[in-house]
Order: C-alpha cells, then sequence, then structure tokens
C-alpha cells in the first residue's frame, strides 16, 4: 500500500467474485439513496470514497498490530469498506428511519446498522478477519462524519469542494439568456430571472435533528422542499 498508495482507492472497485459484488451494491443502493435523499451527491462519494480509504488503513493498522491476521487475509478487494461507511453515516443521521423487512415488519435503521456491526466485530476471529477490519474502518469514518456534521463540521469539505471544482470544468457553461430587440425608437431586453436564495446549512441542520427525534413523515411539505433544494445544491 505504501509503495503504491493508489491501491488505497482502486481496491474499492474490485471484488473477489459476483456475490461479493452484487451484495454490496444492494446495499449500497437501499443505503445510497436514503443518503443522498437527504446530503445530496457529493457528500454520498465522499462517504463512500473517504470510508474505502479508511478501511484501507484500517486493514493495514490490524496487519500491523495483529501479525497473526497476515496470513489469514493477505489481500484486501472489495468495496464492503466504502458500503458499510454509508450505510453507517445514514444510520447515524437517520436513527428512527424505518425500513419494512419482509416478514418482520418495520425495522429501525439504526438496529439494522448495530446488528450488521456486531456481526463485523464477532467475525473478527474468522478466516477474514482483515475485511472485518476494514468493514470497520470504514463504519468509524461513517459515523464520525455524521456526528460532525451535526455539530456544525464538514470533514470532507475539501472533497466536495475538489468534485465540484472538477465537475465544473467539464460542463457545459451557458451564454447569458440575454435577448436585444431593436425598433425605432427603443430596446428591449429580457435577463433571466433571480435565481431563489441558497439554502442556509442551519435551516438544513434545524430540519435534520426533527428528522432524527420524530421521523421524516413528521416534516411539512416546506421542510421536505427544503431538503429537496438543499440535495441539489450539494
Amino acid at each position: 500500500f505504501i509503495v503504491r498508495f493508489w491501491t488505497f482507492f482502486t481496491y474499492q472497485f474490485l471484488h473477489a467474485g459476483f456475490f461479493h459484488l452484487f451484495s454490496n451494491m444492494l446495499i449500497f443502493l437501499f443505503a445510497g439513496r436514503i443518503f443522498r435523499e437527504f446530503l445530496g451527491d457529493a457528500k454520498l462519494l465522499a462517504t463512500y470514497i473517504i470510508g474505502g480509504v479508511c478501511g484501507g488503513l484500517m486493514f493495514i493498522l490490524a496487519m500491523q498490530i495483529f501479525p497473526l491476521f497476515r496470513e489469514s487475509t493477505p489481500v484486501l478487494v472489495g468495496a464492503s469498506a466504502s458500503v458499510m461507511a454509508v450505510l453507517v453515516a445514514t444510520g447515524t443521521l437517520l436513527p428512527n428511519y424505518n425500513i419494512r423487512m419482509l416478514f418482520i415488519g418495520d425495522v429501525k435503521l439504526i438496529y439494522i446498522v448495530v446488528f450488521l456491526a456486531l456481526i463485523d466485530i464477532l467475525s473478527l476471529a474468522s478466516s477474514n478477519a482483515g475485511g472485518h477490519f476494514a468493514h470497520l474502518g470504514g463504519a468509524i469514518w461513517g459515523f464520525t462524519y455524521i456526528r460532525a456534521l451535526n455539530n456544525g463540521s464538514d470533514l470532507a469539505k475539501w472533497f466536495t469542494t475538489s468534485l465540484n471544482w472538477s465537475t465544473d470544468q467539464f460542463r457545459h457553461k451557458p451564454k447569458p439568456n440575454v435577448k436585444v430587440r431593436y425598433s425605432t425608437d427603443k430596446v428591449v431586453t429580457t435577463a433571466p430571472q433571480p435565481k431563489r436564495s441558497r439554502v442556509s446549512q442551519e435551516e438544513v441542520d434545524s430540519i435534520l435533528d426533527k428528522i432524527a427525534q420524530s421521523g421524516y413523515d413528521s416534516l411539512n411539505q416546506h421542510e421536505k422542499d427544503v431538503l429537496f433544494r438543499a440535495s441539489k445544491e450539494h
């Protein structure tokens, strides 16, 4: 990893088999759709990529501290740490979000997150100990990131700022929508209407706090519209 530093990123996009890929993408689809509805695409990508990097760091740290595990998990591949970061982040953001489970009924999202995290902890003695350490590394990032956001600190701002700058370089910038018509004695100009003011972070935080306490269904239409606009802006 130290010599080939790029593998901190590339390992996230390789998988050991079809089921490994399928299960990761299924969980990512489930958690990612909820996450992006409230925080947008940029923060979702930041959680995913940085969560994978944290998983790689945890894997290396575990292999150095516990040499016994080196032979059990010689390599690390897969998006599991990244997906775990997104899942835990979503559960931390919306712990009381209800998920309809087949044969069980409604289950709060936080219970699903805790259950999967416990499986990883109990599996540290298995033959794939390194992989489970990586999952926990991603989980720690997801939890820490959302807690920091709730306290007004965006730990991934550098990532989302860089991402927005990069996408702006490739985005087509339309010409100003200004038309000038000449007549015998006057000029008529039309200009685009001013955009709505941006949603403040304080307003979003207040709505997220309300969701955490009373659930998404407690929001009125205005608050839902504010969240939707905030997700588009970010």
